[in-house]
């Protein structure tokens, strides 16, 4: 409920300082900008800013793992692949197949596949376009690009899409923290070399936070 979503942006701000308070009004500014509706994914715009949240807790956690120095550099290109989705769910309701992309959305845990399926990109690579038509920064540009395919060979960030890979993988907007998709999470983290048991105490210590 909403005491849920105040208490976890409560625990990302006290974790990550003024930072995160500047990504959540960059976020919010980029929601009003484009379509608010994210009806295609069975989200509203509330659940897209509780789950880049966490996302943002998530990532900056397991960078403190493995490089410390990207805890920093992380924050913005975490929290905001996913707007996207905002413009992917205004196609998908223009084409009139909200009811079967959510079909397939619900049960997956490559919703990146999916989106390709119906409009032949992902999130990641609508969010980069945006942004370089936006005129935004080319690292940003770059952190955010191959988020949903870190190893494609032109990926220039491959750590940071690697760790924003596994955070976005498990704090979907569609299932958040899906056992399925943890599990995936952690065995990419194994197969990268990205701390996995250590992923696996963060993913468990966020979940009992939820829970509570």
């Amino acid at each position: 409920g909403f005491k849920k979503r105040i208490e976890t942006s409560q625990m990302a701000v006290s974790l990550l300082g003024v930072n995160f308070t500047i990504s959540l009004a960059l976020g919010s500014a980029i929601k009003n900008l484009v379509e608010t509706s994210l009806e295609p994914y069975g989200a509203d715009s509330e659940k897209f800013l509780e789950t880049a949240s966490q996302a943002i807790i998530m990532a900056s956690k397991l960078a403190n793992e493995i490089d410390l120095e990207l805890r920093d550099r992380l924050l913005l290109p975490t929290f905001l692949p996913e707007t996207g989705k905002f413009i992917i769910s205004r196609i998908i309701r223009e084409k009139s197949q909200v009811d079967e992309f959510y079909e397939e959305v619900k049960t997956s845990t490559n919703i990146a596949e999916i989106e390709k399926k119906y409009i032949g990109v992902s999130t990641s690579t609508v969010t980069a376009v945006m942004f370089e038509k936006w005129g935004l920064s080319q690292t940003l540009i770059d952190d955010i690009k191959y988020v949903d395919e870190p190893s494609h060979p032109d990926n220039k960030s491959l750590l940071v899409s690697q760790i924003i890979h596994v955070a976005n993988k498990v704090c979907n907007i569609v299932h958040p923290f899906k056992e399925e998709s943890i599990k995936e999470a952690i065995e990419y983290a194994r197969e990268n070399k990205l701390k996995p048991d250590e992923l696996e105490k963060i993913i468990n210590e966020m979940k009992a936070k939820l829970e509570e």
